[in-house]
């Protein structure tokens, strides 16, 4: 499956290194490893094109739990991971519930009737396909390539497992929430640019970054364009989203209450902060190509609206005429003033 930046369209120019994670019914071992290893480039070979002069590369890494194939301009790293690499190594299943059917005893039945009609438990369960007597279901898996009786240095990195899993579940929320909110891709793909070009916003986590701005924008209510996301998002960690008494991000992925953030020091939150705050302020003084690294856009030869044409200046009080607009732009006639003049004589 697609996992990673691949899965998600989030993928930028100059981004060469993308991730498929495959899910096996058992736990994977570095066996596995060597045998998809050697397969892959046979296959490889029937896919390509005629046309084609590039060569497929592939590397074993069993210290990362994958392989790396490569044509020397895209890097797709291959995990194997399993959802049993949960458990602790070593752990056996839990036992089998035997469910024994008992008959209701009547008045006339006796002890001995009793006991002659309970069955004894089978022994063997279907399901494990017919153990013979003396056998246990952990000996069958380690028959059929389980991982219960394999040795321990053969099964993969327990972490770049987990660390699989997770990738996996990241692309399926991703997929689910993040993807159809309006202009949410657009600004996770403007947020991972400045994640590049600034040293002060590297330390986020990208996963954490996605969950910031779908959550802010998911509290939004309505449709947001572009720069109103933006600025939305740039609001949320100026107003100290990201810092230690914040409330935090929670990630949705994981069963326990587990905070997103909780590897970031909190000098880096502080300098986040700061940092959108200084964005922000650039966002409402109109200096937005800034935030982006860009150009200025030229200005508009003409406004448009409703003001295609600048306003009519006012006249100025320099005339000497009485009958002229004075500077308020109304008319005062000379008999008005006459008329006033004597009422206020007789007074």
């Amino acid at each position: 499956m697609r996992v990673g930046l691949l899965a998600k369209g989030l993928l930028l120019r100059g981004d060469r290194d993308v991730r498929l994670v495959v899910l096996c019914h058992d736990r994977p071992t570095v066996t596995l490893l060597k045998r998809v290893a050697a397969d892959l480039p046979h296959h490889l070979m029937r896919i390509k094109c005629a046309g084609d002069e590039f060569k497929y590369k592939v590397d074993l890494l069993p210290a990362e739990g994958a392989v790396q194939v490569s044509d020397g301009n895209v890097n797709v790293l291959v995990s194997l991971t399993s959802a049993v690499m949960r458990e602790p190594a070593g752990t056996p299943p839990p036992p089998p519930r035997h469910h024994t059917p008992t008959p209701t005893p009547t008045p006339h039945d006796s002890t001995a009737t009793i006991a002659r009609h309970a069955r004894p438990p089978p022994p063997c369960l279907p399901r494990f396909g017919g153990l013979p007597d003396g056998q246990t279901p952990f000996v069958l898996l380690s028959l059929e390539g389980g991982d219960v009786k394999r040795d321990d240095k053969d099964v993969l990195p327990r972490q770049k497992c987990l660390d699989a899993l997770a990738a996996l579940r990241h692309a399926k929320w991703f997929q689910a929430r993040a993807a159809s909110l309006q202009s949410c891709v657009i600004i996770i793909r403007i947020m991972r640019d400045l994640c590049r070009r600034i040293p002060t916003w590297v330390p986020l986590n990208p996963y954490a970054m996605e969950l910031l701005v779908s959550g802010v924008m998911q509290s939004a209510g309505a449709a947001l364009s572009p720069g109103e996301a933006l600025r939305r998002v740039m609001e949320a960690v100026a107003g100290g989203l990201l810092l230690d008494h914040g409330p935090g991000l929670r990630d949705p992925c994981e069963k326990e209450l587990v905070d997103a953030l909780g590897n970031l020091p909190s000098q880096k939150r502080e300098d986040l902060t700061a940092s959108a705050q200084q964005y922000l302020r650039q966002i409402a003084f109109r200096q937005i190509h800034k935030v982006l690294d860009m150009e200025m856009l030229p200005k508009p030869k003409h406004t448009g609206g409703p003001w295609k044409f600048p306003r009519k200046r006012r006249r100025s009080n320099t005339d000497t005429d009485p009958d002229q607009p004075n500077g308020e732009g109304k008319v005062v006639k000379t008999e008005e003033k006459m008329d006033a003049t004597e009422s206020s004589a007789k007074k």
